[in-house]
């Protein structure tokens, strides 16, 4: 692929579990870092749920390839979070890592 196509900034978050000072489990916002990507749509389906209308995005999110990212981490992108369903390192080379990443927002 060529560097030309990652035109997207995307940021990575990792939710750890930290003790506080009352020693009271907290989840914390780690930041992974920011990444240039590829982004392509998969497919856009409405759901009613319980009367609401939702729309379940899934996006393709393609990236040099990083051994630190795993699957409870979230992208951000434009405002909007995604939630990592799937990481396939292409052709097994640790050349690029394509991302499959799901979000629902109410309409």
């Amino acid at each position: 692929m060529l560097p030309s196509n990652y035109r997207h900034r995307i940021r990575i978050l990792e939710f750890t579990i930290d003790v506080d000072e009352l020693l009271q489990e907290i989840e914390v916002e780690k930041e992974l870092g920011y990444f240039w990507a590829d982004i392509r749509t998969l497919k856009g389906e409405d759901i009613q749920t319980a009367g609401m209308e939702f729309q379940n995005n899934t996006f393709r999110f393609i990236m040099r390839y990083n051994p630190a990212i795993t699957s409870n981490m979230i992208i951000e992108y434009q405002g909007q979070r995604y939630d990592v369903d799937e990481i396939v390192n292409d052709n097994l080379r640790n050349k690029t890592l394509t991302i499959i990443g799901r979000t629902k927002a109410g309409l």
